[in-house]
């Protein structure tokens, strides 16, 4: 892969998910990422990524804009030089002025990046994905990965606040997470410790499907029984009376 390019690993409009970002994003993801998530559904594909220079990849934003995407939704902005995509990004932003560019972290990210990405985006959501040591060394490669999720959190939260799903245009940042099996009753607790005192805001799912590794995972091989569903649902009530905004799905 050149230099100049960066490795995208599919395109195209999405519908679902982060229902408040409207009926279809123009969702790009790259491909590269240095944690090793044994459940990332992205490890199932395996397809050759294809070279995106920052004109094709404006043009395929601009297409998806004219598609009907309401903003542009870019996953694993790791997989890619930061300069070439922070000038890929610009360029989609003078072309599209209007379309927000909305970044999907993993938390596991270098700093270095969020200060590339910064000027060229509009609101991130951070997928938080495990909150101890423990998960983050056995199940993501990254040993230290609640500090980093945390240095994340705080940084964005500095940089744009918390998203507010009333306004036009979609900005700040709100929280990720897919709750995991064996994992239904510390979620919550989980988030809250992230950023003490805090109240973001969460989409958090219960359809946990296991990909890749994980399908033979004695812990991870499995989807959330009807005991782990209610609980979490019983989590995500109580962060709604505690005031925080919930997004279930």
């Amino acid at each position: 892969m050149s230099s100049s390019s960066l490795p995208a690993r599919s395109w195209g409009l999405n519908r679902g998910e982060e229902s408040f970002l409207g009926p279809a994003v123009g969702m790009v993801t790259l491909a590269g990422c240095s944690a090793g998530c044994l459940h990332c559904y992205l490890g199932d594909a395996v397809a050759e990524p294809v070279p995106l220079t920052p004109a094709a990849f404006t043009r395929i934003g601009t297409d998806l804009r004219r598609r009907g995407a309401t903003c542009l939704y870019l996953v694993n902005p790791e997989g890619g030089p930061p300069a070439v995509l922070a000038k890929a990004l610009a360029a989609f932003r003078a072309a599209e002025p209007d379309c927000p560019v909305v970044v999907k972290l993993g938390g596991h990210e270098p700093l270095g990046l969020a200060e590339i990405l910064r000027p060229v985006t509009d609101a991130v959501s951070l997928d938080v994905k495990v909150f101890g040591d423990t998960e983050g060394r056995a199940w993501l490669r990254v040993p230290d990965y609640p500090d980093r999720a945390r240095a994340q959190a705080r940084f964005w939260l500095d940089a744009l606040g918390w998203f507010e799903p009333r306004t036009a245009r979609p900005s700040g940042l709100w929280l990720r997470h897919v709750v995991l099996p064996g994992q239904a009753a510390a979620w919550k607790a989980g988030l809250r410790d992230l950023l003490p005192g805090e109240k973001p805001p969460v989409w958090v799912t219960l359809s946990y499907r296991p990909f890749g590794m994980a399908r033979t995972h004695p812990g991870l091989g499995r989807p959330l029984d009807r005991e782990e569903k209610t609980a979490a649902m019983a989590a995500a009530e109580e962060m709604r009376r505690e005031g925080n905004t919930v997004w279930l799905a």
